[in-house]
């Protein structure tokens, strides 16, 4: 009796070791880098608007699509604007050193989408209802569009 309540306990053990090495696999990685480098706007720089996808070092799948979602739908909707360097697209990681100051900056709570003037550093808007949309991509997409839309018509 004792040999199988031993035996029991080191397959268990055994068992929660291999769901934990996977758990790590799946979510404790970063996944591949980002298609967009991680650099921050000057001011004097010429656009008049500029994109923050803001994430942690931890990444989910929800994450990982908003993240996809937000390029797709800045490659979409503003590819002549991001052509001429009017709109930037930059994600950043809050984690690093270096950009933690936009944690305070911005108010962020989360992974966020926040349009930036260059220009206007006090002139800036965080998509929070992005959350609302975290089923639909379409609706997500449209989202940004007409926010950044309306962002870079509120610059004239």
């Amino acid at each position: 009796m004792k040999s199988k309540t031993i035996f029991g306990i080191l397959l268990v053990a055994f068992a929660l070791a291999g769901i934990g090495v996977w758990a790590h696999k799946t979510f404790g990685k970063e996944a591949g880098a980002p298609a967009v480098a991680p650099t921050v706007v000057p001011a004097n720089d010429s656009a008049k608007a500029v994109v923050y996808y803001f994430r942690t070092n931890y990444r989910c799948r929800t994450c990982m699509n908003f993240e996809a979602y937000t390029q797709e739908a800045m490659a979409k909707y503003f590819a002549d604007e991001l052509k001429r360097g009017e709109v930037k697209f930059v994600m950043l990681n809050v984690e690093e050193k270096s950009n933690e100051h936009f944690i305070r900056d911005y108010a962020l709570k989360t992974k966020s989408v926040v349009l930036v003037s260059p220009v206007k550093k006090d002139r800036w808007k965080n998509l929070d209802k992005i959350w609302d949309r975290v089923g639909d991509k379409e609706g997500y997409m449209q989202y940004i569009h007409e926010e950044l839309k309306g962002f870079l018509a509120g610059m004239n």
